[in-house]
């Protein structure tokens, strides 16, 4: 069969594009950490429209510590729905290095058109390292889930026959690399580049993303 026609939603590419704006270490237990960031977007339709303000997607994050190694958080997704996730940092909570495993599970509606909506499941290691009281370099990796539901085609060719769904639905990896510097107190300042590549698409869904490259800047307390 004729594969789907592809429809790139800037909106959703920019949902998938949010910034890890963390490291490894985990809140400590009972204590609230709240981080907000800005991003700047780039991929291959950057050249085709004029900038917009889905190239700038924000983002607030707030993590609770549960646990001497263990935070739960949550945070908006694309817009219109919530993202949960929990984080396990498998080193000491006073030791300089940091990894820890990460997993979410969140739904959207689908702002851009009216009906649809997502399921997006983030799986992520992160690795980071304490030098001195105050910098802290980290690294990310993870891959994204995206089921898309819902979407129709913008454009349909009556002679074509279009493919069905899948049903493993979008894959996206991403790759972190990033800073953060404590300040006063428990203020904290981050700063962060993101490589965002589309590895799987589901021919039926009425959607693909893209690759993103992702420079974004954030605070923490």
């Amino acid at each position: 069969m004729r594969r789907s026609l592809s429809v790139c939603l800037v909106v959703a590419c920019a949902g998938c594009g949010y910034g890890q704006f963390q490291t490894a270490k985990t809140t400590p237990v009972g204590k609230v950490r709240v981080s907000m960031s800005q991003s700047f977007q780039y991929n291959e339709t950057f050249d085709e429209r004029p900038v917009h303000v889905y190239n700038f997607p924000p983002q607030i994050d707030v993590r609770v510590g549960v646990h001497e190694r263990v935070d739960v958080g949550a945070t908006v997704l694309m817009l219109g729905g919530l993202m949960a996730d929990a984080k396990v940092n498998v080193m000491a909570p006073d030791h300089a290095f940091g990894l820890a495993f990460k997993i979410g599970l969140g739904a959207a509606a689908d702002i851009g058109q009216p009906g649809a909506w997502l399921l997006h499941l983030p799986v992520s290691v992160i690795a980071s390292v304490r030098i001195g009281d105050r910098v802290s370099p980290y690294l990310g990796f993870g891959y994204g889930f995206w089921w898309i539901f819902g979407r129709t085609l913008l454009e349909t060719d009556p002679s074509a026959t279009y493919a069905k769904r899948a049903g493993y639905g979008d894959g996206v990896l991403r790759l972190t690399v990033g800073l953060e510097i404590a300040a006063v107190g428990r203020l904290a300042f981050l700063v962060e580049y993101s490589f965002l590549p589309a590895v799987v698409d589901d021919p039926g869904d009425s959607f693909a993303f893209v690759d993103n490259h992702l420079v974004g800047i954030g605070v923490a307390f």
